[in-house]
């Protein structure tokens, strides 16, 4: 069957194109951490630098609300 000439439809079919949806979660998993990241930065420069504070809770709230957004919009992230 494998080396008829007329190619039979029961082996001879187009396969559908699939997503790799495993690459896709590997790449959102990788973009939260390094979000998280970005996250905890401003708030060990506020534990190192008590005078800059107020300044890298706003950043870290900033940054915090970027990844809170980012998880909502990835939650469905291979889902049908």
């Amino acid at each position: 069957m494998v080396l008829r000439p007329d190619e039979p439809i029961l082996y001879n079919y187009p396969r559908p194109q699939t997503q790799n949806i495993e690459r896709e979660i590997q790449f959102v998993t990788m973009l939260k951490s390094y979000r998280l990241l970005w996250v905890a930065l401003p708030l060990l420069v506020a534990l190192a630098f008590p005078s800059l504070k107020d300044y890298m809770a706003i950043a870290a709230a900033a940054l915090g609300a970027s990844f809170l957004w980012l998880c909502w919009e990835s939650r469905k992230l291979g889902r049908p």
